[in-house]
């Protein structure tokens, strides 16, 4: 039979004592870390039930304040048909006020004569250029206007 060699002997020794060594020191090393991690453990729990807690007082409120939204929609929706009711119940009447106003305007203007037309055409011609003086202040038409306050 053929010998094993002495320098192989030695070297599978000093890695078997390493391993053993090293296996021995991660053995150590994970019973420290499992120790110091027990109260860690402990406040990620108290933590999580303080979250849960608000979690569930926050889904209480959204479902109290949702309800409250549905009565303030109804509430609204209600409204809106009364107010729409009254509206169509009154709107021919309106209509019918309105038309009658101006059937009387345009009679009105009907009997008026030409020059009254064209006195009124003027006079609506000033008023409108006496606005557009103030406001652009032009040299020719603020003299104008200014003649037209004296004539007051």
């Amino acid at each position: 039979m053929n010998e094993i060699p002495t320098w192989w002997l030695i070297l599978s020794g000093l890695f078997f004592a390493l391993h053993s060594v090293l296996l021995l020191s991660m053995v150590i090393a994970i019973f420290m870390i499992v120790r110091k991690m027990g109260p860690l453990v402990q406040k990620v729990d108290q933590i999580a039930q303080k979250v849960d807690g608000l979690v569930k007082d926050t889904g209480e409120k959204v479902t109290r304040i949702t309800s409250n939204i549905a009565g303030v929609t109804d509430n609204a929706k209600r409204v809106a048909g009364a107010v729409s009711e009254n509206v169509g119940r009154w709107a021919p009447y309106a209509a019918g006020a309105m038309a009658i106003m101006k059937l009387g305007q345009t009679a009105r203007e009907m009997k008026k004569g030409p020059a009254e037309k064209a006195a009124d055409q003027a006079k609506n011609g000033v008023k409108t250029g006496v606005k557009a003086a103030k406001r652009k202040g032009s040299g020719l038409l603020q003299l104008a206007v200014r003649l037209l306050d004296r004539q007051k």
